[in-house]
């Protein structure tokens, strides 16, 4: 699995878990929703640690837990 495989794979996990749209996610983060689903679709690169950080932030979770999966 390529890296942006697994990042876009966290970000539905934690859209799942916190019972969430990616729109809903983004709105709670102050993220750009045209830059999550660009990178979800594939046409853009990795997001930044900055944008995940944010990401992470609009749902309460530390960054360390974003990484904490195996398939990282």
């Amino acid at each position: 699995m390529t890296i942006e495989r697994a990042v876009a794979r966290r970000i539905l996990e934690i859209c799942n878990e916190n019972n969430l749209s990616v729109s809903a996610l983004t709105k709670t983060s102050g993220v750009n929703a045209s830059t999550v689903y660009e990178f979800l679709a594939g046409r853009t690169k990795c997001p930044t640690v900055y944008i995940i950080k944010q990401l992470c932030d609009g749902v309460g979770m530390p960054l360390k837990d974003f990484f904490d999966k195996d398939y990282f």
